[in-house]
């Protein structure tokens, strides 16, 4: 008797929580799809210190760095414009770090102009604003709102020839690993 007890016991207790998980995956409402959320990296002129550091707690150094390592090894996919063609690793590392070449004249004789390498290297210091591209659900059991971020774009300045601010240029776009592609593939 009191094995059929316990297994009684032990079978409700399996239907239980087999039942409040599906109930807790139909609770979700989902409020947004595919919105973007700007997040400025920056302090603007008209904020004092104290303001921004209050509203703002970014470690832009951490994030730049963490994503960019990531699709250097092979884990995340960096694009020109998410979806397309992902850039390879070597295609990602080129656009990090560029060389061109320029032209310098000799100080002690003017006449005399070099033709220089120069490296460009796209750093931290670089991002002046980020775009999280994201899904927004409520769960409607514990009010628990969740945002799901699938890609994030980084942006830089924008220089013409003469170096006049033109406004913000898109340097890539990182695809995170969501889970949305093993969703489709099952």
């Amino acid at each position: 008797m009191k094995k059929i007890t316990i297994l009684i016991m032990f079978t409700a207790l399996i239907a239980c929580n087999k039942n409040s998980k599906e109930d807790s995956s139909n609770t979700k409402i989902v409020w947004a799809e595919n919105v973007q959320t700007v997040v400025p990296l920056e302090k603007d002129p008209l904020w004092t210190d104290e303001e921004w550091t209050a509203v703002y707690k970014y470690d832009k150094e951490k994030i730049f760095t963490s994503i960019t390592n990531a699709v250097l090894a092979g884990k995340l996919k960096a694009y020109a414009d998410y979806p397309g063609t992902p850039y390879s690793v070597k295609e990602f590392s080129n656009i990090l770090v560029q060389f061109d070449t320029t032209t310098v004249a000799d100080p002690n004789n003017p006449e005399n102009i070099t033709i220089s390498p120069l490296k460009r290297e796209v750093k931290s210091s670089d991002i002046v604003q980020m775009k999280f591209n994201e899904k927004i659900e409520l769960d409607t059991v514990s009010f628990m709102l969740s945002n799901k971020v699938s890609y994030i774009t980084f942006l830089s300045r924008k220089y013409n020839d003469v170096g006049e601010l033109l406004g913000l240029k898109k340097l890539f776009d990182v695809k995170l690993n969501d889970g949305s592609e093993e969703k489709k593939e099952k």
